[in-house]
């Protein structure tokens, strides 16, 4: 079989080609007429990883079912994705993604609320074409992720390690699952979804610690006076100290950049980062174990080498390919 890389070249192709293909469709409705909401859709779709939606078609793939059958799926979840990144970007005040302007900073705020509202409309509609069951699981989904921002936007200070986990799993590990869910769903196998769920999920988690990895790498590198943190990442660094300088670490936001520096690099906690990294990383690669033997089954190992490959790319002045190695070895 070909590589991981250029199977994952391949799908994320047929994904991008699939959401182009959806959105020339949908804008076709005479009342976007007069409206640039294709040139918005495009904007908000175009560029990204393509990660969960390439999930969807390889845990398929994996067992037994037929990437053509996959790909409404796959595109529903990218949908719903890009939706949250939208809404999430306003609710933080980013204002860049993926090297260009964010979309509530492109086209105002009422409009990106408009247009999140309307990509997940478009994924449920795809959804619907699975039966009521990955309408049911994608429910399920979209209210932790909404529970994990809750939490994610709390200003208490009662954060602790336990917290952490929980949150990771409920905004990033749901979208994960929900992905990988959505393959057994597609290649009909239910008695595999599961094993799905608990794959993306595990999946999920990981490529979550790896994101902030690459914020406190950011914390550290980048000179400006003040950084703005939210309470999920104070919760990682208290989930690495293992509860250690809690009440330190559950204060930080009112710390300087300089300082929240100062205490990454005294204790250690890049270093400390990695080993949870590479503890979580092989509890997903475990799983995998566990699917049927398939030609696809080497790619579900592969995959999260790839994923959080690229997300620590981004860390690289600090992460340099042996100590990825290591990590990323088993």
């Amino acid at each position: 079989m070909k590589s991981f890389i250029l199977y994952y070249e391949d799908r994320r192709k047929l994904i991008e080609n699939r959401i182009e293909y959806l959105v020339d469709n949908v804008t076709l409705d005479p009342i976007f007429e007069k409206t640039n909401v294709k040139e918005m859709l495009l904007y908000s779709l175009k560029g990204g990883k393509k990660l969960r939606g390439v999930l969807t078609l390889l845990v398929c793939e994996a067992l037994g079912g037929d990437v053509e059958g996959a790909l409404d799926a796959a595109v529903a979840v990218e949908l719903i994705h890009n939706a949250s990144l939208i809404h999430d970007d306003i609710i933080d005040g980013d204002e860049v993604r993926r090297n260009k302007l964010s979309f509530w900073k492109r086209y105002g705020i009422s409009t990106a609320i408009i247009i999140g509202h309307y990509l997940v409309s478009l994924g449920l509609m795809l959804f619907r074409r699975y039966g009521w069951r990955s309408v049911e699981i994608f429910n399920k989904a979209w209210m932790n992720v909404v529970k994990g921002g809750i939490a994610d936007i709390s200003e208490s200070s009662s954060f602790d390690e336990k917290i952490y986990k929980v949150i990771a799993k409920l905004k990033t590990g749901e979208f994960f699952a929900v992905a990988a869910v959505m393959g057994a769903i597609s290649a009909k196998k239910p008695m595999y979804e599961g094993l799905a769920y608990r794959y993306g999920s595990a999946l999920g988690l990981t490529f979550q610690i790896a994101d902030d990895i690459v914020d406190i790498v950011n914390i550290v590198s980048k000179q400006s006076s003040t950084v703005k943190f939210s309470p999920s990442l104070i919760a990682f660094l208290a989930w690495i100290l293992e509860n250690k300088n809690i009440r330190k670490i559950a204060k930080l936001t009112l710390f300087s950049k300089n300082t929240l520096s100062e205490i990454i690099t005294k204790e250690n906690i890049l270093e400390k980062a990695m080993a949870k990294l590479r503890e979580h990383f092989r509890e997903t690669i475990d799983l995998v174990s566990k699917f049927p033997q398939s030609p696809f089954k080497a790619y579900l190992k592969a995959y999260p080498k790839v994923a959080i490959a690229k997300m620590l790319d981004e860390a690289k002045e600090y992460v340099d390919k042996t100590t990825l190695n290591k990590i990323l070895t088993y």
